[in-house]
């Protein structure tokens, strides 16, 4: 599915963020900024994050701290971790807290944004390996490469709506992700099929009460799982 890319930045100078965000755009990439760890926790709350570009030193607290919260909380994305310069014991806590990459002398957005596309191309080739399988509680499980749930096979675009909650559980996702992922436009009359084909979904969950697709009026959908809080 070819969703635009989203990057969380989170940068306590307001100027650098604002250079640094102009850029990524330019690049082809959606950005949430954030200034300290807590804004940024919000973000993934609310947000579809592909990717976390973090300095070392936030408003709150420190980006290896940060870092460590992120793997603690079992988010997957990758995640980078930059500064101006930085000791070897700093790089080496980094690496120890999960980061991906560390930029430490800053060679230029240029540069930031090669390592950017080379740890998409990794995460996605994981992903691939991985078969897009889904337990979701009680025995149910989800095949996104064979569009089967449980017992249902599913049509395609059920299997596309069902991965794209099912990769970003519990977190909301709003109707123009779903429109440009599934139906490859941004038509609001796909809103009504969208809201036909997760009716279907929820019936075809119901054998699982860990998991349901709750509704936000007016935003979106998101596929909550008791199971991860």
């Amino acid at each position: 599915m070819d969703l635009q890319l989203t990057i969380l930045l989170c940068e306590p100078d307001k100027t650098r963020g604002s250079l640094m965000s102009d850029y990524l755009r330019v690049s082809g990439y959606e950005v949430e900024t954030a200034a300290s760890m807590n804004e940024a926790l919000s973000c993934f709350d609310r947000c579809r994050i592909d990717l976390c570009l973090s300095a070392i030193r936030l408003s709150d607290t420190s980006g290896i701290d940060f870092v460590h919260e992120l793997r603690q909380r079992q988010v997957t994305v990758p995640i980078i971790l930059y500064a101006d310069d930085a000791s070897k014991a700093e790089v080496l806590a980094a690496y120890a807290a999960g980061a991906d990459d560390c930029e430490w002398q800053m060679l230029g957005m240029d540069v930031l944004v090669c390592k950017i596309k080379a740890l998409f191309r990794l995460y996605r080739n994981e992903d691939e390996q991985a078969g897009g399988t889904y337990d979701l509680g009680n025995g149910l499980v989800f095949d996104a490469a064979m569009q089967r749930l449980g017992d249902i096979s599913l049509t395609s675009r059920e299997s596309n709506i069902l991965e794209l909650l099912c990769a970003n559980r519990n977190k909301l996702i709003d109707t123009t992700t779903f429109r440009k992922a599934v139906w490859k436009t941004d038509d609001h009359f796909s809103n009504r099929l969208l809201s036909v084909y997760i009716n279907r979904l929820r019936n075809y969950l119901k054998p699982s009460p860990s998991v349901a697709i709750i509704s936000t009026h007016g935003r979106g959908y998101r596929l909550i799982d008791t199971r991860q809080g």
